[in-house]
């Protein structure tokens, strides 16, 4: 599997087990026991080492299933044990209760919504432990000499790491803003701010990205010769000035070239190995203006406007349909919009791909070296065409009639230029949307951030600048906080558990829903999810109590416990 695909995939059962929607089996049986929560984290260390072996008995059937000549079998267990580190994973959170157990031991909240812990880290580990394990076992299982198996294990050990490193530098800067309280507080509860720090952890990431895939990967400084008098010739002839040209040195597993990092000084440029074994010096050349056409016609930053316009545009749609008609019509809106982007991404793409042969073409003026480069590298099909790239043949044809008809290529770069607009119009719409939604609940998400640190006086005097259901939520909170004061985390939930057990034990759901809100916002373990049961409660109008709220409550319990 594609690395970054494995990552998605342990992000998204992460994301699940720490929203609860779908409960761990030791929880599970822990509470139809009626007892407590202990016997969680004695179990999740044995399920961590059980799940180890899961990838080494995937990869070992089809290792034998090859030797018997069970071809087919033999794939099934290879794609099965390429793809075992997120599925142990998965394993490991529903069946062995890893999340509460990584809860218990910490004291960490792990809320799906909340501000990224340190626990965070050790509660996503063994993922990382066992996609190396699946790494290694399929290419056990692939078999070839050791050397062979040495390189396709560091090779893809290394592209699961690139996968993992811009992941681990944002919890990273999220960890130590959180040292901040102000400043966590604002990011978490305002969105104006929350959406300038993601815009500043981008374009930190974006800076970072050369030297990060520099580490990732095993690169080194492409060597001094006449071959590399010609790629500066190029680059020359194109106006393109890189900051470093490097091989990367994949043990001949994949022909690939590619520039790196967004700003015209910051340009890393990658020669892979087996692509320098194919190329001959021409060849490789037209390789090399396809790419710096990649960077001079502004591609990346055209892609990344058709995303973000798509992201704001479908996202404001969705919440307009969540509201208007249910959440059943808002998913068949961000449905539409996915499904709309991944088509006129992958039409553009392909014809973006045309518009770098063609800005290869008019640099280096040499059609057979080019042509002669499309069919070393794209494979036996030449008329076979993917989501991002038309097929060989195509492109060769389109390459041909660009030679001899000047109104054809002004055509065709006309409707790329009416497309690119057409990228920038839907971001800047989406984002002049998404700002005055902002800015309009600005107000009230500074009142949410008092209530967060504390300032109950101020929340009020905010909400009083409010108006409507907002303006008696936030004064309702305030007064709710005003009882359980406003000293330490241990403070508050030593107050709140005397408030909540009086609140609960008088059947006033309403005034334990409040607590329980702003005690969440205070940062207190299992809030959250006691806030949600008591919403459940008040929503129904039943008079006894959902069966959620006394897991909810005695995790509450036993975290303040801890």
């Amino acid at each position: 599997m594609v690395p970054i695909l494995s990552v998605l995939a342990a992000i998204l059962l992460h994301g699940i087990a720490q929203s609860g929607s779908v409960g761990s089996l030791p929880a599970l049986i822990a509470e139809l026991a009626g007892g407590g929560t202990g016997f969680v984290s004695a179990l999740a260390p044995l399920a961590l080492v059980l799940a180890l072996a899961l990838p080494y008995v995937l990869g070992g059937r089809a290792r034998r299933a090859a030797l018997k000549g069970d071809h087919r079998r033999g794939q099934v267990h290879q794609t099965l044990a390429e793809n075992s580190g997120w599925i142990a994973f998965g394993a490991l959170l529903f069946l062995g209760g890893w999340i509460d157990a990584v809860r218990q031991w910490t004291g960490a909240s792990l809320d799906l919504d909340g501000w990224p812990e340190g626990a965070l880290g050790l509660s996503f580990l063994p993922f990382v432990v066992y996609q190396f394990a699946a790494i290694d076992a399929s290419v056990r299982a692939g078999g070839g000499t050791p050397m062979t198996q040495r390189h396709l294990r560091a090779f893809q050990s290394r592209m699961f790491l690139a996968c993992l490193a811009p992941i681990f530098v944002f919890i990273g800067a999220s960890v130590l803003l959180g040292q901040s309280d102000w400043l966590r507080v604002q990011v978490e509860h305002v969105g104006l701010a929350s959406v300038l720090f993601t815009g500043l952890m981008v374009l930190i990431l974006a800076q970072l990205l050369p030297w990060l895939l520099r580490w990732s990967w095993d690169t080194v400084p492409f060597p001094e010769g006449p071959q590399r008098d010609r790629l500066d010739e190029v680059a020359k002839a194109a106006n393109f000035e890189p900051r470093d040209i490097r091989l990367w040195r994949t043990g001949d597993l994949m022909a690939n070239a590619a520039i790196v990092g967004f700003t015209p000084k910051g340009r890393t440029v990658l020669f892979s190995d087996q692509l320098l074994s194919l190329l001959n010096t021409r060849e490789l050349c037209a390789v090399y203006a396809h790419e710096i056409g990649h960077a001079r016609r502004g591609h990346v930053t055209v892609f990344l406007c058709w995303t973000l316009g798509f992201v704001f545009l479908g996202d404001y749609a969705a919440r307009w349909a969540i509201e208007a008609h249910g959440v059943a019509a808002g998913a068949s809106v961000g449905l539409a919009a996915l499904a709309l982007w991944f088509v006129s991404f992958g039409w553009l793409s392909r014809r973006f791909e045309l518009d770098a042969d063609l800005f290869s073409l008019q640099t280096v003026e040499d059609l057979p070296a080019l042509v002669s480069a499309l069919e070393r590298v794209g494979g036996r099909n030449r008329e076979a065409s993917g989501w991002r790239h038309f097929g060989v043949g195509r492109r060769i044809r389109f390459l041909a009639k660009t030679v001899s008809n000047e109104d054809f290529v002004s055509r065709f770069r006309q409707r790329l230029r009416l497309f690119s607009i057409a990228g920038g119009a839907l971001a800047l719409g989406g984002a002049g949307l998404q700002l005055v939604d902002l800015m309009d609940s600005l107000p009230r998400d500074r009142a949410v951030a008092s209530l967060a640190r504390g300032k109950y006086g101020q929340a009020t005097s905010l909400a009083a600048k409010l108006e409507g259901e907002d303006a008696d939520e936030i004064r309702e909170l305030a007064e709710a906080a005003a009882r359980i004061g406003s000293g330490s985390r241990a403070a508050v939930q030593a107050a709140l558990d005397e408030a909540l057990r009086s609140a609960l034990d008088g059947g006033d759901a309403a005034a334990a829903r409040n607590l329980a809100v702003v005690a969440a916002l205070r940062g207190v373990p299992n809030a959250g999810a006691l806030a949600s049961e008591l919403d459940a409660w008040l929503e129904l109008g039943a008079t006894e109590p959902p069966r959620g709220l006394d897991r909810a409550a005695r995790a509450w319990r036993e975290s303040a416990a801890r």
